[in-house]
């Protein structure tokens, strides 16, 4: 039976493990190789469409992650821009990945197309934390095939609450719980719930309706049987 993004619920604990660590493995695998990476330039059907159909080019560098694990074929560009506001994504649609750079300047003679720089900006500019937050979403679309739904929402309530977002702050709050799993051992669920909600990003915290805190919870629930 095909199994729907939206019933992601009926995961099983190591299944969340297993794709909390893997993200955080390919990003560590990406710092390690990345001297010896080759990167491409961006071309004119790498660009960002705004809400009135606009296009913007995305000037930079990229390379595909295939050279660092042959399961994942997928594009990750890492493009300049002037605006210190603007936040990498996941394209769904053509599995391109997109990490801004802060640059001088916005178009294809800026040196983030210089490899050097790029590889060397990865490694300062590209936290962790961000690279495996978009990974889960590429995670989910490789699982979820056709039931994975991604949307622009008009509200931060709607964007916390969407399955797609819900699951990359959840496996953000999985990977911080294996890396203090010894600190919480022995706990009650609610003083294991409570200690562990803190790990995960506060404003989806305080932006959960009441059925995402309840998925949340049963979810979490089952991670705590299985540590």
């Amino acid at each position: 039976m095909k199994i729907k993004f939206d019933d992601f619920l009926n995961e099983y604990a190591k299944n969340d493990l297993f794709f909390s660590k893997e993200g955080k493995r390919i990003y560590q695998k990406i710092v390690k190789n990345i001297d010896t990476i080759e990167f491409t330039p961006t071309d004119e059907n790498d660009f960002v469409e705004d809400s009135k159909g606009g296009k913007r080019m995305l000037y930079g560098v990229r390379f595909c992650l295939d050279v660092i694990d042959k399961k994942y074929d997928a594009d990750v560009l890492l493009v300049n821009t002037l605006n210190i506001a603007e936040t990498p994504f996941f394209d769904s649609d053509s599995s391109t990945f997109v990490f801004f750079i802060i640059s001088q300047v916005n178009n294809k003679e800026s040196f983030e197309n210089n490899s050097y720089m790029a590889r060397i900006r990865f490694k300062s500019w590209v936290d962790e934390n961000v690279f495996v937050h978009e990974f889960t979403h590429y995670l989910d679309r490789l699982r979820y095939k056709s039931t994975y739904k991604f949307k622009n929402h008009e509200t931060d309530d709607e964007y916390y609450n969407s399955p797609v977002e819900y699951n990359a702050f959840y496996s953000e709050i999985v990977r911080e719980i294996i890396k203090n799993k010894k600190k919480l051992m022995g706990l009650s669920f609610n003083e294991f719930y409570k200690k562990v909600t803190k790990y995960g990003s506060q404003s989806f915290i305080n932006s959960m309706s009441t059925v995402t805190e309840k998925r949340l919870k049963n979810r979490l629930y089952k991670l705590y049987v299985e540590l």
